[in-house]
Order: C-alpha cells, then sequence, then structure tokens
C-alpha cells in the first residue's frame, strides 16, 4: 500500500465521505466522522486547527487524520490563572478499515514531528496535550501521555467535556 502524507484540503472532501470510525475505539465515532467532512476545512480558514491526513494513494482513502492547534496547560495560582505552552491535538482518528495497523501510533508520531519543527524553527511548546475519549486513554499512554491531575486543565470545545485530559511534557532543546 502507498501512503502519503498531505494537509487536508477541499480537494480530499469526497474521500471524507467515505471515513468512518468503529464505535469500538471510540465512544464519539460519529463526532469524527462528522469533523473530517464539515468542520477540518472551515478550522483550517479560521486558525481554529490544522489538519493532516494519511492517504492510502491505491485505493484511493483517507486513511486517518490528526488534528493541531495551539493551547495551553492552564493552572490556578492564587486566584490566577496561568499557562503552559501546548500545541493540543485536538482530533485524531483512523478509519475502520485501516485500524490496528499502527496508524494511529504514525498520526501521533507525525503530530511530534510538527511539533519538534515549530519548537526548532519559531515556537516555544513544553507539552503537546489532547483530550481523549476514555476508550482511547489506554493507547494514549501506550504513547507516553500522563493523565493530567487537578493542578492542570485543557481548554474544553463542549463536545469533548467528558474526555480525559492528558499531556506529554517535551524533552528540553540542546
Amino acid at each position: 500500500m502507498a501512503v502519503v502524507y498531505a494537509q487536508y484540503g477541499k480537494e480530499y472532501s469526497g474521500l471524507a465521505q467515505q471515513f468512518r470510525v468503529t464505535p469500538v475505539s471510540c465512544g464519539n465515532h460519529s463526532h469524527y466522522e462528522e469533523y473530517l467532512k464539515y468542520c477540518a476545512t472551515s478550522d483550517h480558514k479560521t486558525g481554529k486547527g490544522k489538519t493532516y491526513i494519511i492517504l492510502d494513494e491505491e485505493t484511493p482513502r483517507i486513511v486517518g487524520f490528526v488534528t493541531l492547534r495551539a493551547s495551553s496547560l492552564i493552572f490556578k495560582d492564587d486566584n490566577l490563572f496561568l499557562g503552559r505552552s501546548a500545541i493540543e491535538i485536538t482530533e485524531l482518528a483512523v478509519d475502520i478499515n485501516y485500524e490496528k495497523q499502527g496508524y494511529g501510533r504514525i498520526l501521533v508520531d507525525l503530530a511530534l514531528t510538527i511539533v519538534d519543527t515549530l519548537r526548532n524553527e519559531c515556537l516555544g511548546i513544553e507539552y503537546i496535550s489532547l483530550c481523549a475519549d476514555p476508550i482511547s486513554v489506554p493507547f494514549y499512554v501506550y504513547m507516553g501521555f500522563s493523565k493530567i491531575d487537578d493542578f492542570y486543565e485543557i481548554p474544553r470545545d463542549g463536545w469533548n467535556n467528558n474526555c480525559i485530559p492528558m499531556a506529554l511534557k517535551l524533552p528540553e532543546l540542546d
């Protein structure tokens, strides 16, 4: 199978109609299907997030996608809200036909590569954060993320209020 990485855009909207997520892997599978179909392009235009896809060129199908945005880990100290710099994985999903083949890990690695480039070239970033669907928590723990204790919080979008906030502390730069 020949796969390529691409930034999601209007040219992939037809392929997004085929994208399906299994309920076994995600408690909110329809959210991810609808996000790719209806929100990824508008979030890019408005600056809310940038979506990257893995594309199977042979079929052609979207294997999976990850959406990133600037964010922060928020904490309260003496009635002040303070933050730590972060890039947030706001969306990550793998198509039902490509599950359990390592593509989730590849999407997280893609996010890490993008964050590493940003850190080295133009931004200060201490963490990668996300709100994990409860079913997905073991996967993110395996990938090195930790549940955030009561000290920190992540900005929420409403749909993810029942998700588990997690973060990965990035290593210091040389």
